[in-house]
């Protein structure tokens, strides 16, 4: 008399087969639901973590000693040349 299959499962081995694969649009549809559920719980600490970078993000740059005008062509600069500089 030989054991019933079932008694040799394992979750803790036995890998998860999806139906199929998730995608990125998925991934990043699911990011930005849970952004938006956050920022709907917390605005008040989510606006300080935004106020909070780009303070951080003048700082290290220098960007807080200059205009409004010469901080955006500076970061739109800096993002176009990010954005070249990535393998295709």
């Amino acid at each position: 008399m030989s054991t019933p299959d079932y008694l040799f499962f394992n979750p803790a081995t036995t890998p998860i087969m999806l139906a199929a694969p998730i995608s990125l649009p998925t991934v990043f549809a699911g990011a930005a639901i849970i952004f938006l559920f956050a920022l709907a719980l917390y605005p008040s600490s989510l606006l300080r973590w935004f106020q909070r970078k780009r303070y951080q993000y003048e700082v290290t740059f220098s960007l807080y000693m200059l205009t409004p005008t010469e901080k955006f062509i500076f970061s739109a600069s800096s993002v176009l040349a990010s954005c070249f500089s990535l393998p295709i």
